[in-house]
């Protein structure tokens, strides 16, 4: 996801980006795991045990709440996701999940979009204290319901890939919903980009997932029938002058045609410092390098093949862009009847096709050295680093759901460090170190009762996951190596990267106010006593906050400037809109006036933020603009 940075690194939560993604994958025999793995330590979770939703085992974590997204829904009871979807282990509740501010946004193929509230959820040190609930729904069942949120996380994206069967809800049609989520209790949709208007601009074969690079939304489907990526505009710019959230204009394709079978899963953007423009895509049976300095004409560059992947599922470089990070959805997820490997080790499972899996066993994470300067696989693609995989499991009597997987899933990497969390399925979620990625090591994982985890994301101390039959899990980490330096899980895709070889994805994106609300040059006092003040709103949903006026000036001739406020009016305005503000000026400024032609004003706006800091809400200062207050005249 989305995406998918100028980054923020201000909480003392592991953050990190996530990479958003799903499965609907061909479909094999569902097999079950034995909760033990080899010589690692697995320990009852500290939990309540008395509640069933708050077992589990682990190693380094815990579990400290649970949210059934189902009404009525119970861990051994699901609901069935009604018109069906593409995988029979859709039963109910959460896929992918993000995480901004006080609020998590869940993927449900059951429900829809649930909006969770998590401010309770602040302080890893008080886990008791955590005590999240359903705050709204986005009510529109089907399937994927991968999700990315835009910079200000007033606006989500979900992908469909399954036509719904509610009737109030695009019956029949696949495709991508924009959401207005600025009420978080009443999620409102204000597009949809349908598969039955391909010829009017939309898509032609629905979403498996979408990756938000504001104001860019890529729309991928990995199907041999349609091997290609849409590119929309959410915003006005040269190619799109009249496009927004709630008027989507597609700008460009992706036509992976010429470079196999099939087009991306998923798919992550990467702005680099020098300037150049990446987008790396994990296209089923291999993986691609797209240029996207032009979205309107974006060029593969590069394709990269590897025997021992199956299915590459994810594909994002990390934080300094040394590497390039690919899980491995074998199979689907599903299809296989053990998993997991070791480095070296040949006595794998045995691949559902010959020749798919190598020494490091099914389902694992890869790691391709990348080179300085042009951001490709070294060695052509064949330039492999290392990979990750958990204990070799064999099939054995159901301790997890009954069509759990053991695969890789979906992963979110930490800000400045090489560490990430990840979900795996059947075996709960991970916390891998890949320092030394030729030997990367887990140094947590937790696999909860019933579960089967699609996406785990760090957020203020705690991991949030989405679970296919349990809903959404917190977890806690209790062991050592928890990043020092973070931020929190606050939207994904940041635009612009800091400073540095790092692709800014693990960290929170706070893109600056001063990009997001432009003040005017010059301003003149008028007879009313006021001072007109020019705003125009540059994000995508509504600009609230206030504007502040200062006097500067020097009591003398030489002497240091002093500031005082003269004035200040809160402000709302909308989305891509100019307004006037009429800022009434005080006594103070009356009378510098009195005996000066004019005054030297210092305009300032804080504007409110969705929360990006671990205390909620959040303001952020605009930069400072000097104007010229005139007298009046006469």
């Amino acid at each position: 996801m989305k995406a998918g940075g100028l980054l923020a690194v201000a909480l003392a939560a592991l953050a990190v980006f996530a990479v958003p993604a799903g499965a609907g994958h061909p479909q094999g025999s569902r097999a079950a795991f034995s909760l033990m793995e080899g010589s690692q330590a697995s320990v009852f979770s500290t939990a309540v045990a008395a509640d069933p939703a708050l077992q589990g085992t682990g190693e380094n974590m815990e579990i400290v709440a649970n949210v059934p997204l189902a009404p009525g829904a119970t861990l051994n009871g699901p609901q069935t996701v009604p018109g069906g979807a593409n995988d029979a282990s859709f039963a109910t509740n959460a896929s992918d999940i993000e995480l901004a501010g006080d609020y998590a946004y869940v993927g449900s193929p059951s429900q829809g979009m649930v909006v969770i509230n998590i401010a309770s959820c602040n302080d890893p040190k008080e886990p008791a204290k955590c005590k999240p609930f359903v705050q709204g729904v986005y009510k529109c069942s089907g399937g994927q319901f991968d999700v990315q949120l835009s910079p200000d996380a007033n606006i989500a994206i979900v992908a469909h890939e399954s036509a719904s069967s509610r009737k109030a809800c695009h019956p029949g049609e696949e495709g991508v919903a924009i959401i207005d989520i600025s009420d978080k209790s009443n999620p409102r949709e204000v597009a949809f980009i349908s598969d039955t208007k391909a010829d009017a601009g939309d898509v032609d074969d629905g979403a498996h997932n979408v990756t938000l690079d504001f104001p860019n939304l890529y729309v991928d489907q990995y199907t041999q029938t349609y091997p290609k990526t849409e590119v929309f505009s959410l915003a006005p710019q040269a190619a799109s002058p009249d496009a927004s959230p709630s008027n989507p204009k597609r700008i460009g394709r992706i036509d992976f045609t010429a470079h196999g079978t099939s087009g991306p899963h998923d798919s992550y953007p990467s702005h680099r410092p020098d300037g150049k423009n990446l987008l790396y895509a994990a296209s089923i049976q291999k993986s691609d390098v797209v240029n996207i300095d032009d979205p309107t004409k974006p060029q593969v560059v590069q394709t990269i093949f590897d025997p021992q992947v199956g299915i590459s599922h994810g594909a994002e470089p990390n934080f300094d862009r040394s590497l390039l990070i690919v899980s491995d959805e074998y199979g689907g997820g599903t299809g296989v009847g053990a998993c997991g490997g070791q480095q070296g080790d040949a006595t794998g499972a045995t691949p559902l096709v010959p020749g798919q899996a190598g020494s490091a066993g099914v389902g694992a994470v890869h790691f391709y050295r990348l080179e300085k300067g042009s951001g490709l696989v070294g060695g052509g693609g064949t330039d492999k680093a290392g990979v990750f995989n958990i204990t070799l499991q064999p099939n054995e009597p159901d301790q997890v759901a009954a069509d759990a997987g053991c695969t890789s899933h979906v992963f979110y990497q930490a800000p400045d460090q090489n560490r990430m969390t990840i979900a795996w399925y059947g075996r709960g979620t991970r916390v891998v170190d890949f320092s030394d990625p030729a030997k990367p090591r887990q140094i947590g994982s937790f696999v909860p009762a019933g579960g089967n985890t699609w996406s785990a994301k760090p957020h203020r101390g705690f991991i949030f996951t989405g679970d296919i039959v349990r809903g959404m899990d917190v977890l806690r980490y209790t062991g050592e190596g928890w990043p020092s330096s973070s931020g929190s899980a606050d939207i994904q895709r940041g635009v612009v990267q800091r400073s540095g070889e790092g692709t800014g994805k693990g960290a929170s994106a706070q893109v600056p106010v001063g990009k997001r609300l432009v003040i005017s040059r010059r301003t003149r006092r008028t007879r009313g006593r006021v001072a007109p003040v020019v705003v125009a709103c540059k994000q995508v949903s509504t600009c609230q906050g206030i504007v502040r006026l200062r006097a500067k000036f020097r009591q003398s001739r030489g002497g240091a400037f002093q500031r005082v406020r003269i004035g200040q009016k809160r402000f709302s305005v909308a989305a891509g809109k100019r307004q006037t503000l009429r800022v009434k000026v005080n006594r103070r400024a009356r009378r510098l006036l009195r005996n000066r032609r004019k005054v030297r004003v210092v305009v300032g706006a804080r504007l409110r933020q969705q929360a990006f800091t671990s205390s909620g809400t959040d303001t952020v200062r605009a930069s400072y603009r000097l104007l010229s207050l005139r007298r009046a005249r006469r």
